[in-house]
C-alpha cells in the first residue's frame, strides 16, 4: 500500500488525536459531575467547556479548575478511530465519495 505521508498521514493521524481528545474531555466532565454537580446546577444544564486548565460554562462561569476536578486521578482512554467509510464512484454520475478528502 506505500508509505502513510503527507495529507493522508495528517487526516488519520489529526482524526485520531481530535478524537481521543473530545473522549478525555468527556471524561474530565463526567468526573467533575459526579464530583462537584451537586455544588452548581450548571454543571446539569450547561454546555461545559475546558478553557485554560478551568471547567466553564458556554457563558464563562468558571466552574472548578481542572486540578479540583481531577485531583490525582488520572484520565485515561484507549479508542480506535476510522475516516468516514468509503465507496466506489457511480461509473454513469461520476458521484460518490470515492475518497476520505471529498
Amino acid at each position: 500500500a506505500g508509505s502513510t505521508s503527507a495529507s493522508r498521514q495528517t487526516y488519520v493521524t489529526g482524526g485520531a488525536v481530535k478524537h481521543s481528545c473530545e473522549a478525555v474531555r468527556e471524561k474530565v466532565l463526567d468526573i467533575g459531575r459526579r464530583k462537584l454537580g451537586t455544588y452548581h446546577p450548571a454543571w446539569a444544564t450547561a454546555e461545559l467547556l475546558l478553557e485554560d486548565g478551568k471547567v466553564v460554562t458556554d457563558g464563562g462561569e468558571v466552574l472548578a479548575s481542572l486540578a479540583e476536578v481531577l485531583e490525582d486521578q488520572a484520565v485515561d482512554v484507549e479508542l480506535e478511530w476510522r475516516h468516514r467509510p468509503t465507496e466506489p464512484f457511480d461509473l454513469r454520475t461520476g458521484q460518490g465519495n470515492g475518497h476520505v478528502q471529498y
